[in-house]
This record gives structure tokens, C-alpha cells and sequence, in this order.
């Protein structure tokens, strides 16, 4: 009887929940990914941390109408934000085996970040954005969704990758030399967790993440091989602390993290992982008081991450000793300016943050509005004290970032410069020109804007069930560097989406190259012909005989001075193709 009660009373929740569900779906068009959890005791949204995992099932229903459902455990995470204060719980869940989860890679376990402390939800979005642009190794994958708990809809979330060991992860040995090899580590100034293993190196305290738990041995060996990378930062010559850290590692994450000047730099959720003899920065992690959204009173501390002037990460973790080195500093100034255009419009038009709030104004609004959340509370007192309205509160994030963005480029005086692979950039933008009847049949609109520096894929609807054309645009100087440039493609029997999906995780070792029309060695004509004077050029490849059910995203690649570049996928809304858009991206 006892059975049959708990089985009515988890059938009516799952009733429940679909139709919460479904009327949310009705209501978005299901614009974002939607996750559903239902926990074992229907009581998920009165969790607390102390709970620890309990059980549930979880459905994640894509923006493609595919559905996977599975059995979890899931948790409340985080420390201030897990308070009982706080009504929007950030959550982890497991599997019992790791599964990749919409495209973003396999892993067992996955983390719902509430963003309940930023009343603009965008300050982890562009930080990852930013580390994305920027090349950070390992940067989680992440997505944004709505969740609904135990038939509660809980409004906009963000999707991410926590950090951890793995090959979607970072992909580290942390087994090799029994565990004597590799590890993983986060700076961790005071707090203390019975089942995490703590160390203290030149005046640090680090967590050590993986292996977890270490052994004694392996403790020992992990804080000597600390001990002895901090002495070379502080006395070391350059051709030294090369030899020991990865210079390129840590001046990407100084250089994200300065921009946003997160108060945790200095005391918490800051990774590093040693990999074959050498320690790496990052992947970054945790940035909901961070670029102004602190509470300047609180300390002088926090007085410097308010403003948008000013340095701020040179002072804490390693990066007080490499700060001092001019030889570093002029690494950061080089790497703004290599992403000087990236960083000078991050608030302008057409920027990250413009595109976060345009993209999902709509699940924004519904956090605020059919899930009630309040942008104007002030949960903490380490928090800005926030507008009563989210369009203040995103009015100044805008304004901080474009400030702060301002202050930075000045004080390195940062100018576009060309990427080392290659020798020159091309200032202008241009448009294809649709009086040629050729490109007309590529079905481009007027309104694309290209820069001559981009790579651009793009897949065109098909003329038939059976065929489907791609063309890439590169400029002329690009295009008479290249010793090889062509197109790689993802393939899947389920969906375009997925081919995207899967697409973003493509590189040209692991892909296919179709040659049968756009490679330099096959292709003929006026498209891509070095030799001509006009400023840009189009690659051109058809694919033929592909089956009804079989969707393809192309990427177009060039190869440059030795170094692969490819066009990296970006959303478009555009009614005339869907694309592969984006920046060149080094994969060496």
C-alpha cells in the first residue's frame, strides 16, 4: 500500500511537472534548452546544502523537440548562495555514468549556476565568452536553460561544465606515476571542507581538486611541486619560469580576470593544473561578484573591484610575484592588443553583452517575471546593493565594462595588431557583391558584413534533399598565405542542431575533408584565386547524395605559416542560411 502511495504521489508530481512544463513551453516556444527535475520526495525546491544528493530523474528537453531522460542525484551547491535565504538554489546533479548533455561533452557531473547574486544574470556568460575569445584551454561549455523543479519553474540558469578532470574536461593524468603526475588545484584562502585536503605554500592555500582524495604521498608530492614553481616565479629569469609554467596560460587568465576584476581572485575559486611538467592558469570559474557588482564599502578591497579604473588582479595568488616582471606584462599588453577589437566592443552594439540580452531577453524576462524572482534584492552584504529594475541594472554593467574596457586599453596602450601567425589584418568591412549572378546563387543576403580577417562557413539550404553547398570568405592577403584551405564537416543522423553541437567540438585531426569542390589543390575559377586584385575571395564546396535524414555543418579552414585556423560556429538568425560564423581560431 505504502508503494502504491509513494507511485500515486510521483505520478501526480510527473503530471504536474509536464504540464508546468508545457505551459512554460507554450509560453517561451522553447527558446532555451528546458531541464526538469523531479526529486524522490517532490520537496527539490526546499533543499538545503545539508541535504546533501538526493534522488531524482531529470528530462532535458532540446530547442530541437529531442528529450533525454535519466535517473540523477542532484544537490544544492555553492556557500553563500546555498544559504537558506536564498530561494533560487544553484544545484549539481550526477549520473551514474557520464553522459554528454546537449553537445557540451560527457561527464558525470553537471552544475545549474542560479546567478542569484547578479540581478543582470550575464556576468558568468560574458566571462566564459571572454575566455572563449581569448583562448583559455579547458573553459567550461556552457549553456543557458530554464529549469523547473518538483513542478516549480525556476527560471533562467546557466548550464556549465563544473571544473574537473576528464578528456571533455581538463584532460589531465592525474592516475600516471600512481597520482605523482599531474593534479588539479584551487586557491582556497580559509574555508574548510571535511573531505577536501588543504596545503599552504609561500603564504598560499590551495584545495587540491584531483586526485580527490589525495594520499599523503601524493599531498606532499603536490605541495613540493608548488613550492618549487613559486620560487622560481619570484627569482627566476624569464627562459626559468618558462621552463616551468606556461607563460600563454597565464597571461590569458590575467587578462580576463583583470578585466573583471572578480574579489575571488584573491581568496577562492582560482584553478591551476600541473600537465607534463608544467603549471597552467585556469579555467576560470566563478565571476557573480565581479566588473562593479560588489559592494564597495565592504572593504578596500572591494572599493578597487568596484571601479573601473585601476589594476586589481596583479595583486593576488601568483600573479603578485609575475606582475612584477616587465617581461610579462609586456606578454599581456601583446595578447590585449592581439583581441583589442574584441575587447573595445565587448559592450558596444553587436558586442557579448548586447548579444546575451537580445538573444534571451525573453527567458530574462520570464525569470523575473513567471518565476518572480526580484532584481532588487540584495541577498548579501559583499553584493552592489542593485537597481529596483533589471534594465538599470543592465544599463550598468554595460556602461562598467565599456569603461572598464577604456581604462584597460589605455593603460597597456593596446593596438590592433596583427595575430603573430599572420603578418597584416584588414581594416575595412565589405559586403558580397550580389550583382554577380554566381554569388546570387549562394543565396547570401545584403546585409552580411565581413571582416577581412574572418573565416566564414556557411551552410546553405540545399537545392534538392540530396545536395547542400558551403562557401567560406577570406580575404585576398589571407588567402596567398594559406598553404592549404578547404572545409571540414560534421555529420548526424539526428538533427542540424546536433551537427552544430557537434561542430563546435571539431578540429582538423579528428575530421573529414571533402574535396570534391573548394580545396586550393581541385578548385578552379575566380573564387580564391590569389592571383586576382579583388579583396576578398569565396571557396566554394557542393556536397552531393547526402541522405534524407543526414545533416552537415562545414567549417572552413586555412592553414597558415603552419598553423590551422578555422571558422568557429556562432548563431545566426538570418532567414536565408544558417552559418559557421567567427574569428580565427589557433588549434596548435
Amino acid at each position: 500500500m505504502l508503494k502504491r502511495t509513494i507511485s500515486l504521489s510521483l505520478s501526480i508530481l510527473i503530471l504536474l511537472s509536464a504540464f508546468v512544463a508545457l505551459a512554460a513551453s507554450a509560453e517561451s516556444k522553447l527558446e532555451v534548452p528546458r531541464i526538469t527535475f523531479i526529486t524522490e520526495n517532490g520537496n527539490g525546491i526546499n533543499l538545503k546544502k545539508s541535504d546533501g544528493y538526493v534522488n531524482a530523474t531529470v528530462e532535458i528537453e532540446n530547442v530541437d523537440g529531442t528529450i533525454f531522460s535519466d535517473n540523477v542525484t542532484m544537490k544544492v551547491r555553492g556557500n553563500s548562495t546555498a544559504f537558506d535565504v536564498i530561494k533560487k538554489k544553484s544545484y549539481n546533479f550526477k549520473f551514474s555514468k557520464k553522459k554528454n548533455v546537449l553537445g557540451m561533452g560527457s561527464g558525470k557531473k553537471w552544475a545549474l549556476i542560479s546567478n542569484v547574486y547578479d540581478p543582470t544574470l550575464a556576468r558568468n556568460y560574458v566571462a566564459l565568452s571572454i575566455a572563449k575569445e581569448l583562448g583559455i584551454q579547458y573553459t567550461s561549455e556552457f549553456k543557458v536553460v530554464e529549469v523547473v523543479v518538483d513542478g516549480s519553474f525556476r527560471g533562467c540558469y546557466l548550464l556549465v561544465e563544473p571544473v574537473g578532470t576528464g578528456i571533455d574536461r581538463v584532460d589531465i593524468d592525474v592516475d600516471g606515476n600512481n597520482g605523482k603526475k599531474d593534479f588539479l588545484i584551487e586557491l582556497e584562502a580559509s574555508r574548510k571542507e571535511d573531505d577536501v585536503k588543504y596545503f599552504n605554500s609561500n603564504g598560499l592555500r590551495f584545495a587540491v581538486s584531483e586526485p580527490d582524495p589525495p594520499s599523503d604521498e601524493q599531498l606532499s608530492y603536490i605541495q613540493s611541486t608548488i613550492d618549487d614553481v613559486i620560487n622560481v616565479i619570484k627569482d627566476g629569469a624569464k627562459e626559468e619560469v618558462e621552463s616551468i609554467i606556461d607563460i600563454d596560460s597565464f597571461v590569458k587568465f590575467y587578462l580576463l580576470n583583470e578585466y573583471m576584476k572578480t574579489v575571488d581572485f584573491g581568496f577562492s575559486s582560482v584553478y591551476f593544473y600541473y600537465k607534463d611538467g608544467k603549471l597552467y592558469a585556469g579555467p576560470p570559474w566563478d565571476y557573480d561578484l565581479s566588473s562593479g557588482n560588489v559592494n564597495k564599502d565592504y572593504s578596500s578591497w572591494y572599493a578597487s573591484s568596484y571601479k573601473t579604473d585601476g589594476l586589481f588582479a596583479k595583486d593576488y595568488n601568483l600573479y603578485k610575484w609575475l606582475c612584477q616582471k616587465s617581461w610579462f606584462n609586456d606578454s599581456v599588453k601583446n595578447e590585449l592588443s592581439v583581441h583589442c577589437h574584441y575587447f573595445a566592443n565587448i559592450s558596444a552594439e553587436g558586442g557579448v553583452i548586447d548579444n546575451f540580452y537580445n538573444t534571451y531577453k525573453n527567458v530574462i524576462n520570464r525569470n523575473f517575471t513567471t518565476a518572480g524572482w526580484n532584481p532588487g534584492l540584495c541577498y548579501v552584504n559583499v553584493m552592489k546593493t542593485p537597481f529596483s529594475t533589471y534594465q538599470e541594472n543592465y544599463d550598468y554593467f554595460l556602461n562598467w565594462c565599456g569603461e572598464r574596457s577604456t581604462w584597460l586599453i589605455d593603460y597597456f596602450e593596446a593596438q590592433p595588431i596583427p595575430n603573430p601567425q599572420y603578418k597584416r589584418l584588414i581594416e575595412q568591412s565589405f559586403s558580397p557583391d550580389d550583382s554577380d549572378e554566381s554569388i546570387n546563387d549562394f543565396g547570401l543576403s545584403e546585409d552580411v558584413q565581413y571582416k577581412g580577417l574572418d573565416l566564414l562557413g556557411v551552410q546553405l539550404k540545399p537545392n534538392n534533399t540530396n545536395s547542400v553547398k558551403f562557401v567560406g570568405v577570406i580575404s585576398s592577403e589571407l588567402l596567398a598565405k594559406a598553404s592549404d584551405y578547404g572545409f571540414v564537416f560534421t555529420k548526424t543522423n539526428e538533427s542540424t542542431q546536433k551537427a552544430k553541437e557537434n561542430a563546435d567540438k571539431l578540429t582538423i585531426e579528428n575530421g573529414h575533408i571533402y574535396s570534391c569542390r573548394g580545396t586550393k589543390n581541385t578548385m578552379t575559377g575566380a573564387y580564391g584565386d590569389p592571383e586576382s586584385d579583388t579583396s576578398y575571395k569565396y571557396v566554394t564546396v557542393a556536397i552531393n547524395n547526402i541522405e534524407d535524414d543526414m545533416a552537415f555543418v562545414g567549417r572552413f579552414y586555412a592553414v597558415i605559416d603552419g598553423v590551422t585556423y578555422y571558422a568557429k560556429y556562432t548563431d545566426s538568425t538570418a532567414t536565408v542560411y544558417d552559418g559557421c560564423a567567427g574569428r580565427l581560431v589557433d588549434l596548435s
